[in-house]
This record gives structure tokens, C-alpha cells and sequence, in this order.
């Protein structure tokens, strides 16, 4: 299945996608630490301890709440807090308890770290306090030395800093598995090729500013004509879907021709080209810059990236062409059947397209309009076993005649039935139900309503709008203004009548698709 945003099936994908945070950093790059205390100068003396306190080559930064109510909605401003010096008693004897209980079960947040502070031990014993509540340190004010609060809050940090990274990591792998499923698809490219690079930053220890300010990459494979960005981090993310010869420098050009010219990846300063061939012949290239040099464990992860998404991109390439040989041959059946008929093999593209075009007004899925599209070029297959004679009668045929023809829907439905393939086995369904009226008067079953499926009520309006609007052996095509006149009359009579009204009401729609792909 073909995603809608991609620019053109035979253009080259660049895959990777913006990470997330491993580090607990606001905008300022630095680590938030928040004070909660109803003293001031508990305030004050805090932030001239910490004033020149870095961790991992980051400071700090402040926030102060003089009440738990105040530090509730500090945190949900400002959700990135990375530790929260606590005191227990302010507004009430245990606010510092209670906003802790908050944190953790309301906001369900697990990653602060909070180190509680109390001047008045008694009021809360400390055994109790840590095992009853998840914080990291419990002290008392009297004695939090200088040099303790430093080794406190900088363990914390630690703490937080292992923690976040930790749970990136997890989520990189749900995103892996979860699109494994689903791998064929264009969209879980996407989500795959994100979580091996979420893996891939979090591994290299690649934190906010990294990935978003001083690192931009993109990841490619190529083919005969331009490159086109489909995704990208960094400096490069505005450039989406924006073609590599108008979007990039010239020296981020040349390290690309460079690398496809070597056949190999290459390490250029501050610069990594990441460069493998895939089974296809595809050649697939990683760009990421802003590193200050690349170990070999750092190469190895970027090197098992590309594979990953090489791999992803073979067995959607196999895929593709699976199901275009599929639709291929649905569309082939479809045309034989109408030329047999002495129709035009363009009736079952219109017809297609129209079924696709109302089930995505009536608000299906887009899998669902899909399926849709492909299955409702089958609904006449069943034609095949109708004597010619009756088939191509220019005439009005007799009764006997007519009670023949009317055997093709369960002839179709006979011919597609067996196939355990979603697309064919849906066919069938239409191709039974596709004369059946709404009012219950049509046929095989004479089924009525909602009875009959949305997939075959649907391609009923589609058959008989795009029927009555081209030329057939026994009439000429009907005027626009009498084929809605009909569609209005037999509204909820032959037609669901919210298909009608959706019809109507985007009839520029449906016209267009049948200027699209005229009759010869």
C-alpha cells in the first residue's frame, strides 16, 4: 500500500525521524532542578550552593515553588524537571508527602528524582517515609552540608540521566517490534527506521542539543533520478520532501557523492557517511553531523542502522511488487470481463476509483478504501459464465433471459470465494451483493438496508452512475442532470440514500475521475 505523502514510488527515501529527549534539559540546555520550600532563604541558600554545579558539561537551572499547590503547576509547566528538592512541611504537615503521592500516581511521573528535605524530622519518620513513597534521598536540613547537598543533587542527576536513557531505549524497541509487524508498509518504514535510530542516539550517549543543534542527519537509498528527503533531524528537518539538489549545501552533496563513489562509508571530519548496497541493488546512504570523532562500537551502531533499514526497504520493495502484480491482475480480469461485453475496459478504473473516492466521504479507513479500490474492479467477474447471446443482446432481454443474467453475481461470488486473500474474498462479497436494493428489492437474496455490506453498497452506486454516464451497445450515455434526477428518485429505494447525498454533494468529485479516464 502506497503512502500518499510519499513524492514518487521510484524517488529515493531518506528515513529518520527527530528523537526524543534522553536527557531531562529544557530549551536552555540545562538540567532543571526544582526548589520546593516555604522559606526563601532555604531558596536562596540552595541556588548559591549550586550556582557553578555542572553535570555531564550541562548547569543547572532553577525554578522555585513556595507551596506544593505552586509545584504542581511548575511541573506541568515545565515537565522536563530533572530533580525536585522537597520540604514536607509547608501549607499542611505532609503537602511535601502529598505532592509526592501526586508525582507519582497522578501525573505518573517516574523519572524526577525527588530529594526530600525536613526541618522537622518528627512530623514524618524516616523509615516510614522511605518505604511508603518512591524518593531518593530523605535528609534532614540540619544536616545537608554544602558539600552533601552537592553529592545529593548530583547523584540524582545521575539517577535521572540513567533512568531517561534507559526508558528511550525501551521505547526504541516497542517502536521495533510493533513495526515488525507491519513492515511491508510504508508507514512502518518510517517506525522502524525511527527506532533504530532512537537506539542508535540514546547508545551514543547523543542527547537534545545534539540531535536538534549541533547533529543533523538523514538516512538514503538512490536511484537513477533526484534524491528526495521523506525524513530528516536537525538542521534538515524544514527540508522534507524537498529534493537533495535544491535542499542541502554543496559540500553535504559532495560527501554523498563521495561515499557512493568509494562504496563504502566514511568518517570526514565532523561528518559520518553511512553507505551499503542491498540485496535489490538499492544503494542507501546515513548522513549525520556534528561529532567530535567515532570509536568503533559508535560506527558498528550506526552500521547496523543502515542494515536494519536496508533490509526494511527490501522486503518493502518485494512486497510493493507483489501487490501491484496483485492489482495488476485484478484490474487485467476486470477489463476482459467488460471487453467480452463489449464495454469499455476503463468502466472497472472508474468504477474503482469512484468506490474509493465515496468510501473515504462515507469515512473508512484508509486500509479499508484500499481494499475498497482493489476488490471492487471483480464485482461483474461473474459475466464469464453468461452466454454471449445475452451478454452483447442490444435489445431488451425476455424474462428468461434476464433471470440468466442475473445468475452472474453468484457466479462471481462462486469464482472468488475459496481464496483465503482478503482482496479476492472481499470481491466476492460485491460481486454477490452488488444488485442488491436497499428497499430489499433486488437480488439474489433480496436483502435490504445495512444488511447489505457497506463495501457492495457502495460499489452499487459507483457501477450504475458510471453505467448510466457512458455510451453501452443497447443506449447512449444519459445526460448529468437525468442521472442524478434517478440517483434522487431512488434514493433509499435502489441506493443507500447517504451514498446518494454524498455523491451529490461532491459530484465535481466523481466527474472529475470520469474526465480521468474517458472511453475511447
Amino acid at each position: 500500500m502506497r503512502d500518499s505523502n510519499h513524492p514518487n514510488d521510484d524517488d529515493l527515501l531518506f528515513f529518520a525521524e527527530e528523537q526524543e529527549d534522553a536527557q531531562g534539559q529544557g530549551g536552555s540546555g540545562a538540567w532543571q532542578v526544582l526548589i520546593v520550600d516555604d522559606d526563601p532563604e532555604v531558596h536562596k541558600v540552595t541556588r548559591v550552593v549550586l550556582a557553578g554545579m555542572r553535570f555531564d558539561e550541562k548547569p543547572l537551572e532553577f525554578f522555585n515553588a513556595y507551596s506544593a499547590a505552586e509545584a504542581r503547576q511548575m511541573l506541568r509547566d515545565h515537565p522536563d524537571v530533572a530533580v525536585i528538592l522537597l520540604d514536607v512541611v509547608m501549607e499542611s504537615d505532609d503537602a511535601g508527602l502529598n505532592l509526592v503521592r501526586h508525582i507519582r500516581e497522578e501525573m505518573r511521573n517516574s523519572h524526577v528524582r525527588i530529594v526530600l528535605r525536613t526541618g522537622q524530622p518528627g512530623y514524618a519518620p524516616e523509615e516510614r517515609v522511605i518505604v511508603d513513597y518512591d524518593i531518593n534521598c530523605y535528609v534532614s536540613k540540619t544536616e545537608l552540608t554544602a558539600q552533601k547537598l552537592f553529592s545529593t543533587v548530583y547523584v540524582a542527576l545521575r539517577a535521572y540521566r540513567d533512568i531517561r536513557t534507559i526508558d528511550l531505549n525501551r521505547r526504541g524497541l516497542e517502536q521495533i517490534i510493533q513495526s515488525s509487524a507491519n513492515i511491508f508498509r510504508m508507514q512502518s518504514m518510517r517506525m522502524f527506521a525511527s527506532g533504530v535510530l532512537t537506539q542508535l542516539t540514546s547508545l551514543l550517549r547523543l542527547n537534545r542539543n545534539a540531535i536538534y543543534c549541533q547533529m543533523s542527519g538523514f538516512a538514503a537509498t538512490k536511484n537513477e533520478r533526484d534524491f528526495y528527503i521523506l525524513a530528516a533531524t536537525g538542521d534538515y528537518s524544514p527540508l522534507v520532501n524537498r529534493p537533495i539538489r535544491s535542499a542541502v549545501s554543496p559540500t553535504v552533496r559532495e560527501d554523498l557523492e563521495r561515499a557512493m563513489r568509494a562504496g563504502q562509508s566514511l568518517s570526514l571530519g565532523n561528518r559520518y557517511v553511512g553507505y551499503f548496497r542491498s540485496q535489490n541493488g538499492s544503494e542507501n546512504l546515513v548522513y549525520l553531523e556534528g561529532f567530535n570523532g567515532w570509536s568503533d562500537w559508535d560506527r558498528n551502531w550506526v552500521e547496523l542502522f543502515c542494515s536494519n533499514v536496508g533490509i526494511a526497504f527490501d522486503n518493502i520493495s518485494l512486497n510493493e511488487e507483489i501487490e501491484s502484480t496483485q492489482r495488476e491482475i485484478i484490474f487485467t480480469l476486470g477489463g476482459v470481463v467488460e471487453a467480452r461485453s463489449k464495454e469499455t475496459g476503463f468502466h472497472v478504473k472508474r468504477v474503482s476509483e469512484y468506490s474509493r473516492l465515496l468510501g473515504k466521504l462515507y469515512g473508512l479507513s484508509r486500509e479499508e478504501t484500499e481494499l475498497l479500490r482493489l476488490a471492487s474492479p471483480m464485482h461483474d467477474v461473474g459475466k464469464i459464465a453468461i452466454e454471449d447471446a445475452v451478454l452483447n443482446k442490444p435489445g431488451r432481454l425476455t424474462a428468461d433471459e434476464y433471470e440468466q443474467m442475473k445468475k452472474h453475481t453468484l457466479a462471481g461470488h462462486e469464482m472468488l470465494q475459496h481464496s483465503n486473500r482478503r482482496i479476492l474474498r472481499t470481491a466476492a462479497q460485491i460481486a454477490l451483493e452488488h444488485h442488491e436494493k436497499y428497499n430489499g428489492g433486488g437480488y439474489p437474496f433480496g436483502l435490504r438496508g445495512e444488511k447489505i455490506h457497506i463495501y457492495s453498497r457502495i460499489t452499487a452506486v459507483a457501477d450504475v452512475f458510471d453505467a448510466l454516464n457512458n455510451n453501452r451497445i443497447y443506449r447512449a450515455a444519459w445526460p448529468i442532470e437525468d442521472i442524478l434526477a434517478l440517483f434522487k428518485q431512488e434514493r433509499g429505494q435502489h441506493f443507500d440514500p447517504y451514498l446518494v447525498d454524498l455523491m451529490v454533494d461532491n459530484l465535481d468529485e466523481f466527474l472529475k475521475i470520469h474526465q480521468a479516464f474517458p472511453d475511447d
